[in-house]
C-alpha cells in the first residue's frame, strides 16, 4: 500500500481501475506509480528524463480522467 502524502492506493485498486477503464484513461499511471514509489515529483522526473512540471501536469491529467484525487499534499 502506498502511504504518506498519497491517499491509500493499493495495487489491487490500481488493477481494478485498469479493468474498469480503457487504457487511454489510465495513460500516465506509470508516472503516478513512479512518483509514489520515490515519494517525489523531482526524483520521478529525473528517473523518467522529464521535467517536474511534466510530471505534475501528467498527474493532474490522470486525476482528471479518473475523477479522483491521488495526492493530498505537496511534493518537491
Amino acid at each position: 500500500m502506498i502511504h504518506g502524502i498519497f491517499y491509500p492506493v493499493t495495487k489491487n485498486l490500481i488493477h481494478k481501475w485498469m479493468h474498469m477503464y480503457n487504457s487511454e484513461r489510465l495513460k500516465g499511471i506509470d508516472v503516478f506509480v513512479r512518483v509514489a514509489d520515490l515519494g517525489s515529483f523531482s526524483a520521478a522526473a529525473e528517473q523518467l528524463s522529464l521535467t517536474t512540471s511534466a510530471i505534475s501536469k501528467g498527474i493532474a491529467r490522470l486525476e482528471s480522467r479518473l475523477q479522483t484525487r491521488l495526492c493530498n499534499g505537496q511534493l518537491n
